[in-house]
């Protein structure tokens, strides 16, 4: 859905939406996704493995990101 979208995507928030670690891993592998600033992913079961796929310096896309909420998201 995100390559077909032409607007540069500034803020996102996928609040309580079932993201797990491997989707994070395919957002941030998204190149779309390079311009995002915001990330809320609030009460999403994405673990630590999800928030590593999100930082990785090698394969995440989220380079510009200055802002990631990640409230109840089973990060321990």
């Amino acid at each position: 859905m995100l390559t077909s979208y032409r607007v540069p995507i500034i803020e996102l928030a996928l609040i309580g939406t079932f993201i797990t670690a491997r989707e994070c891993m395919v957002l941030a592998s998204n190149c779309r996704i390079g311009e995002l600033k915001s990330l809320d992913l609030t009460c999403n079961p994405i673990s630590v493995l999800g928030l590593l796929h999100l930082i990785d310096p090698k394969s995440s896309e989220l380079r510009a990101l200055h802002e990631l909420t990640l409230v109840d998201c089973d990060i321990d």
